[in-house]
């Protein structure tokens, strides 16, 4: 809301005599509510990493009237505080500027995170002199950064850390006012996870296909394959579609577990449900693990639970799929230029079949259905950038490529037309340039 609004509202408030304390948390909710829905309708749609990360953060800063909103992360074995990513106010130090920062020259505040990371405690707004003692080395490094007072939020999913606002002015009386900050937190630290764990799969598996020795690459298109640096197994060689469904639901969780009736409804139907579906997927998994493990001779790929199935977490798994959501993140970042287009062109080309043709899989619809939609929103995406660099032939051929053997969608027979359209225009403004031309 505009500071403006927010007078207005609380002007009308006390005119009604609404007591103080109640007319700062409808503030807070009202102003909470209007920044989530802006937010949202922000960064809805092809949106890089790096932005949502960086709007998120910059809504955080600017809903406290702070210098700075940070992720900053934290090895409480290596005794390192490192900040990720920043937004801050012109003329305010950036704080990851400063580097990372040695915890173990600063034992009040590595005591302080290791507290706070262990009770999995927000901290509210909190005047940093108060915690630290006047001159000792801990509070002359908040100086130098600029440091006076923060809120923060910690966060353990995958890696750990703080998400951070230093120098808060607005909403810091009550220890609910870090809400906001809970669940934008949570926005930047996933978009944070997922990059680096995209870089980190994205650099193990090349383009030529070279697989470090923790790499696991599953290709569900056209049929199944998996593949390590120590070989090749596919579909054929495993010779049993429950063993491949099994396999691929355990790759799809990519090491969390799978529950015995997860397991169980995922391989059978009601009808077809075994008599002791527990023992029955104890054989099974037997039987997948005799499969596979010749090229998983380092490390036991299962970790089989009382009633939870999941594959060695010690295993970095990337899946086909995987790589396709990765590779439109890549290409919606290019210049809109037709070098996006071939790139899509390509994408689409070698990205194209149904997940696991050659299995009774109804549970893994969710996935087919996610697919296609990515799909989808990527040919209409390259759709739309050949229309607006006038390769109205190029969009008309991939039209009628992709419709093949298919109903033509609303939405293709659309675009087809605009291409239509298109070339007829060309077709005209050549005419007249010939015309031109001769008359000259």
């Amino acid at each position: 809301m505009g500071a403006a609004d927010i007078e207005g509202m609380v002007k009308a408030l006390k005119t009604a005599g609404i007591d103080q304390e109640l007319i700062e948390k409808i503030t807070y909710c009202v102003d909470y509510e209007h920044t989530v829905t802006a937010l949202e309708a922000r960064l809805r749609g092809g949106y890089q990493f790096q932005e949502i990360i960086t709007d998120t953060l910059t809504t955080t800063m600017n809903f406290y009237d702070a210098d700075s909103a940070l992720v900053v992360s934290v090895d409480p074995d290596l005794m390192i505080a490192k900040p990720e990513f920043e937004t801050h106010r012109e003329g305010f130090l950036p704080v990851c500027d400063t580097g990372p920062m040695d915890l173990k020259e600063y034992p009040e505040i590595l005591t302080a995170i290791r507290t706070v990371s262990r009770g999995n405690l927000a901290i509210p707004y909190t005047d940093v002199s108060r915690l630290l003692e006047e001159g000792s080395k801990e509070s002359q490094r908040m100086e130098q950064i600029g440091i006076q007072s923060i809120m923060a939020v910690p966060y353990n999913k995958r890696n750990a850390g703080f998400a951070v606002v230093i120098n808060p002015r607005n909403y810091t009386k009550y220890p609910e006012h870090n809400s906001l900050l809970q669940v934008l937190s949570y926005v930047s630290v996933a978009e944070i996870n997922e990059m680096n764990l995209m870089n980190c799969q994205k650099g193990s598996y090349s383009e030529e296909g070279e697989l470090a020795p923790n790499d696991v690459y599953v290709n569900l298109l056209n049929g199944f394959e998996l593949h390590t640096n120590e070989g090749t197994l596919r579909e054929k060689d495993i010779r049993s579609s429950q063993s491949v469904l099994f396999l691929t639901h355990l790759m799809l969780k990519k090491g969390s577990p799978v529950t015995q009736n997860e397991m169980a409804d995922a391989l059978w139907d009601k009808e077809h449900m075994p008599d002791e579906p527990e023992h029955r997927l104890r054989n099974i998994s037997s039987n997948t693990k005799g499969k596979i493990i010749q090229i998983f001779p380092s490390i036991n790929p299962f970790v089989n639970e009382k009633t939870a199935f999941s594959f060695n977490r010690r295993y970095n798994i990337i899946t086909d799929l995987d790589m396709f959501g990765y590779r439109i993140r890549d290409i919606q970042g290019m210049p809109a230029d037709e070098k996006r287009v071939d790139a899509y062109l390509e994408l689409l080309s070698g990205f194209n079949g149904i997940v696991l043709p050659n299995v009774d899989h109804r549970s893994l619809e969710r996935v087919d259905k996610l697919y296609e939609e990515k799909r989808k929103i990527a040919q209409l995406e390259c759709i739309s950038y050949m229309y607006d660099l006038g390769l109205y032939v190029r969009m008309h051929d991939f039209i009628c490529n992709i419709s093949l053997g298919r109903n033509l969608t609303s939405s293709l027979a659309y675009w087809d037309i605009k291409a239509v359209i298109g070339m007829r225009r060309l077709d005209m403004a050549f005419r007249l340039l010939e015309e031109n031309d001769s008359i000259l």
